[in-house]
């Protein structure tokens, strides 16, 4: 497969993930045949995936409303809500950096982990000589976009932790 066919693959797949497609299918030509690179176990351990992804989405954006709810009841007590929302983003950051940090001393461990306790089948479990997709996303894939994510992750939760301790100093109690 050229790069052009593997990007072309990464596309359908990330859209599969954004919701933008119904079906993962991808068709790729090889050896003069068009056939989708898909095959039906990997389909059906996306459509996992995907409804993992749909439920991170809506943690965030109950979280978001949440938030936004939590500052909207609390007008009178801003400061107060500002002190306690920076508190508790510290406790998490530090949480998350701890167990970040804690994953890393054996990721491929965790994964197994991760995958046992959010997968209620052996889908996921893939065969390097059959199955497309592990060759797409090996182990190292995972790894590297784990260390983005949680950069981006860290990053976040120090902007909106910063953001309300700023926020509490510009209140006063009311």
């Amino acid at each position: 497969m050229n790069e052009k066919q593997l990007l072309k693959v990464t596309d359908d797949l990330i859209s599969y993930l954004n919701d933008k497609t119904e079906t993962l299918n991808s068709y790729v030509y090889r050896n003069g045949e068009t056939f989708n690179f898909f095959n039906d176990k990997e389909k059906l351990h996306m459509q996992d995936v995907k409804e993992l992804f749909k439920l991170a989405r809506s943690l965030s954006i109950l979280c978001i409303i949440i938030i936004i709810m939590l500052f909207m009841l609390n007008l009178n007590n801003l400061r107060t809500l500002s002190i306690l929302l920076y508190k508790s983003m510290a406790i998490l950051t530090i949480l998350f950096l701890s167990f970040a940090i804690f994953i890393s001393t054996s990721f491929e461990r965790y994964f197994i982990h991760f995958h046992e306790i959010f997968f209620n089948n052996e889908l996921w479990l893939l065969d390097y000589d059959v199955d497309m997709l592990i060759r797409i996303l090996p182990l190292s894939f995972f790894i590297d976009i784990s260390a983005v994510i949680f950069i981006i992750f860290i990053s976040f939760m120090v902007f909106i932790t910063l953001t309300f301790f700023m926020t509490s100093r510009f209140f006063k109690e009311v």
